[in-house]
Formats: structure tokens, C-alpha cells, sequence
């Protein structure tokens, strides 16, 4: 059941690709489905967060609900790493809805964890999202010191391809 629910949810992927939702919603409502029947925790988390991801452009009460969930649920069995990735696409989430403030709280969460498991290329995404924000608030010295902060990091562990993709946020 659980491999099943995660072909599911990759053909999900797939098809949100390749831009047919439809699809897309159908394969991960049949995901979560089996997932909540097969009682697997990790997978039920994973199935969640992925439906989340799908649907917060369009659907973003169902978003919230499912990464909520997701997150609660890792929080439950100990699971730090999942947790932080539902805080992160949760703050995306309230980022489209223009909700800032409860977004910069999720990255702010999500930054921390990946802060405390040692995860630096996650450390660096989330500070990456915040900078971003902050140049859609139009707060450009919140914005620079995060991608610079983030910037710091990848040269510190080393991390070429994240190290362009910063300096390029700092052009822009």
C-alpha cells in the first residue's frame, strides 16, 4: 500500500508537470486515500505535503489544511526534518496568499530546525524565501542580509550550484 500511495503521488507530480490538474488532483486523492488507510505515518506526511504543494494555488484552504496536517503529524512521531519541509510550504503558501507575516513565521520555524538537524542547503532554500519575500514587501535590507546570510553558508560548505543561484538573487 504505502509504494503504492507514493507511485500514486509521483504520477501526481507528473501530471501537475504537465499541467493537467485534473489528473493531478485525481492521483493524489487516490494517494491519501490509500495512505490513510495503510496508517503509515511517514508516508501519510509525505502524501499530505505533496498534495499541499499541488493544490495551494488553487485550492489554498485545502492547502492549509493538508500541510497543517502534515505537520502535526511529524511533530507526532518525532520527525524534525518533515516537519521543517510542511513549515516551509506552508510559508509558501501564506506567501501567495500575500499573508507575509504568517509566512515569514513559518520559514522562521522551518529555518531553525533545519538550523538545529545541521541541514545548511535547507537552511539556505528557506533564507533564500525570505529574501525573496522581503523584495516583494519591498524591504530590500531584510532581503540582502538573508541572501547574503545564505550566501555566507553556501561558501562555507561549499555549495556551487546553490552558491550561483544566491549571487543571481543578489543581482536581481
Amino acid at each position: 500500500h504505502v509504494l503504492q500511495a507514493n507511485l500514486l503521488g509521483q504520477l501526481a507530480r507528473i501530471a501537475y508537470w504537465r499541467r493537467n490538474m485534473e489528473e493531478a488532483e485525481r492521483y493524489i486523492r487516490e494517494a491519501l486515500e490509500i495512505a490513510r488507510s495503510a496508517k503509515d505515518k511517514p508516508t501519510l506526511i509525505f502524501i499530505l505535503r505533496q498534495y499541499g504543494n499541488l493544490v495551494y494555488r488553487s485550492d489554498s484552504e485545502t492547502a492549509k489544511k493538508f500541510l497543517g496536517e502534515s505537520i502535526q503529524l511529524a511533530r507526532e512521531i518525532g520527525d524534525r526534518r518533515n516537519e521543517a519541509t510542511g513549515l516551509n510550504s506552508l510559508g509558501n503558501t501564506f506567501g501567495f496568499l500575500d499573508d507575509n507575516q504568517r509566512a515569514i513565521e513559518n520559514y522562521e520555524q522551518a529555518r531553525t530546525i533545519f538550523r538545529e538537524l545541521g541541514d545548511r542547503n535547507s537552511e539556505c532554500m528557506v533564507l533564500g524565501n525570505l529574501s525573496f519575500l522581503h523584495t516583494d514587501e519591498g524591504d530590500f535590507e531584510a532581503a540582502e542580509r538573508e541572501a547574503k546570510t545564505a550566501l555566507a553558508i553556501i561558501r562555507e560548505i561549499g555549495g556551487l550550484q546553490l552558491r550561483a543561484g544566491a549571487e543571481a538573487s543578489l543581482a536581481n
